[in-house]
């Protein structure tokens, strides 16, 4: 693909905050929010559904994890862990592999646990940071020079790829 005249690769490479073909224009967080309304939307209409869902796979990893932090702040993965029975068993979860480096998710799960694990509170706190996701989205947008119209797109484009509401689910 060249990059001539009128061009997007031309005009991003002479700009790089331009993505979008326009300038960047200033617009405040409540103009942003504005715009994230529908794609915000579109979030809390596809995830409702699922707020009093049961815990599933490796949820219960990050509810010990956030039970771990309240005992101590510091070492979130650092506790006996037996998993998939008497096969599986390490002691400290940071050993786990892959889910032993994520110690993020229990300290989101922190209320939760302190509210006596309700799954509500847990999948409540998913649509909050999706929301927020969304409202970063459009700001991301914005930011490259997207008019408003393609920002609100940008939050529906999110919401709309299927990992996206899957993983907050």
């Amino acid at each position: 693909v060249e990059s001539g005249e009128g061009s997007l690769i031309g005009h991003a490479s002479e700009n790089p905050s331009v993505i979008c073909g326009g300038e960047s224009k200033k617009v405040g967080m409540a103009g942003a929010a504005k715009l994230a309304i529908p794609a915000i939307l579109l979030t809390v209409v596809c995830l409702l559904p699922y707020l009093n869902k049961a815990y599933t796979i490796d949820d219960p990893l990050f509810l010990l994890s956030a039970h771990q932090i309240l005992k101590n702040p510091l070492q979130p993965m650092s506790y006996p862990l037996c998993w998939m029975g008497d096969d599986t068993c390490i002691k400290s979860a940071a050993n786990l592999g892959p889910l032993g480096s994520q110690p993020l998710m229990g300290y989101l799960l922190v209320p939760v646990v302190l509210a006596g694990g309700a799954e509500w509170i847990a999948h409540t706190i998913q649509v909050l940071l999706a929301c927020i996701a969304v409202l970063a989205m459009v700001r991301l947008a914005l930011r490259f020079g997207c008019d408003q119209i393609q920002a609100a797109m940008a939050g529906l484009m999110l919401v709309a790829i299927p990992p996206f509401l899957s993983m907050a689910s």
